[in-house]
């Protein structure tokens, strides 16, 4: 397909086939199933024992979420990581 029958097509608001989908699904699937978890673009580095100290020095956990660039969903995940981290090593 050249640039303009692929421009073309999604100007006319054309859908992708449910094979299209199933096949794209299923190659990105592969693709992320070999990387490691800290290689995934998405993945955040946050420094959970840092963050922990902030929490203890007052601030909320909006403040700490805006300080390392994360949603708070993302804080909550690496704090659950972290605490069964800590429990796995006992």
């Amino acid at each position: 397909m050249t640039r303009k029958q692929h421009v073309k097509h999604h100007h006319i608001g054309a859908k992708r086939s449910k094979s299209a989908i199933k096949n794209m699904k299923a190659a990105q699937k592969e693709k992320y199933s070999k990387m490691e978890k800290s290689d995934h673009p998405y993945f955040k580095k946050v420094n959970i024992e840092k963050a922990l100290e902030l929490k203890e020095k007052g601030l909320t956990v909006k403040e700490i979420c805006e300080k390392f660039s994360i949603s708070k969903k993302t804080y909550y995940n690496k704090l659950h990581e972290y605490e069964r981290g800590l429990k796995n090593a006992q």
